[in-house]
């Protein structure tokens, strides 16, 4: 039973960072739309494996991170940075001209996949999440560490992987009611989320001007 809430705690950590859209949604909802989500499924498994493996990282090397981070206040600046120029691309599409579409068509399996993988590992903002994430499971919910029993461990990242396949499977499955919404209303879903990036990472400056 204990090992099924690993598991649960898994699928929960990954379900929850995966619903908002990014790379590996656009590019599953893309080909399960103009191909099939047969051909998606490559693409969620390479972004899971991706996944799983910073939440391998994040669960291994959270403290170290952390230290650096926080001991390098150029880290933090340039972070910051970072996170307010990609929530202003999001929000203002358009005067940036960022196309935010993969094109996945005709691609092989294997493309596919490496495609998801590269959305699954090459995301900075991931890690920072299963940081955060594992840090508030370990004090409200179930305490799990890189101690932990290898069977923990596996059950866990089991349900890191399942989770984000599983969304994103959702996501292919959606697909033909998100691809039929009209360009503005996906225009207003990257205006969101720039908005929500943009005023994360000032409050966060606010936070660090005012330590």
């Amino acid at each position: 039973m204990t090992l099924f809430l690993f598991l649960l705690l898994g699928l929960l950590i990954s379900g929850l960072g995966t619903i908002p859209v990014g790379g590996s949604n656009i590019a599953v909802i893309k080909t399960s739309k103009e191909e099939s989500v047969g051909r998606a499924i490559p693409i969620a498994i390479g972004a899971s494996l991706g996944e799983t493996i910073l939440a391998f990282l994040s669960l291994w090397y959270s403290n170290a991170i952390v230290d650096f981070f926080e001991t390098n206040l150029w880290v933090q600046i340039l972070f910051l940075a970072l996170f307010f120029i990609v929530g202003l691309l999001f929000l203002f599409p358009k005067l940036v001209q960022i196309d935010f579409e993969v094109d996945t068509k005709g691609k092989s399996v294997r493309a596919n996949f490496l495609t998801g993988l590269s959305f699954g590992i090459i995301n900075p903002t991931v890690l920072l999440y299963y940081i955060i994430a594992v840090s508030l499971a370990q004090e409200y919910l179930l305490y799990i560490s890189e101690v932990s029993s290898k069977i923990v461990l596996a059950f866990f990242f089991c349900g890191v992987f399942a989770g984000k396949v599983l969304v994103l499977y959702l996501y292919g499955k959606l697909s033909k009611t998100y691809e039929d919404k009209k360009p503005k209303n996906k225009n207003n879903i990257y205006r969101w989320i720039g908005l929500a990036i943009v005023l994360i990472s000032i409050a966060q400056g606010i936070r660090m001007l005012l330590e």
